[in-house]
């Protein structure tokens, strides 16, 4: 069996990161699983359930208005949204510290990354 598309293991990782216990489509093919951890789908044509635990946590700036999150080799990007306080963020992911920061022209609003 092929491995999942890189963007589905992503999007399942990013959603049991942002919101334990959501449902996400796999389709109803059980081997489009990313984690080989889905319960089968209800009935034809509807969505597997995945079981989401929270392994970690880490600190956050609470008034930071995330819209996208990436890991790459080790390190976190966040963008943040909201007109005139969007930015572009490289963050230390054990403290939550920003350790550079990019604004955005107070003309855009930040989504996703």
């Amino acid at each position: 069996m092929l491995p999942p598309p890189r963007t589905t293991r992503f999007a399942a990782v990013l959603c049991g990161l942002l919101a334990p216990g959501l449902l996400l489509a796999c389709g109803d093919d059980p081997s489009t699983c990313p984690t080989g951890d889905c319960d089968p789908p209800p009935g034809p044509g509807l969505p597997l359930a995945y079981r989401i635990s929270v392994v970690d946590s880490f600190p956050k700036d609470p008034i930071a208005y995330t819209q996208g999150l990436v890991v790459d080799e080790g390190e976190l990007f966040e963008g943040t949204g909201l007109y005139g306080r969007s930015t572009l963020r490289l963050v230390d992911r054990e403290t939550g510290t920003v350790l550079r920061s990019i604004t955005l022209p107070s003309a855009y609003f930040g989504e996703g990354i």
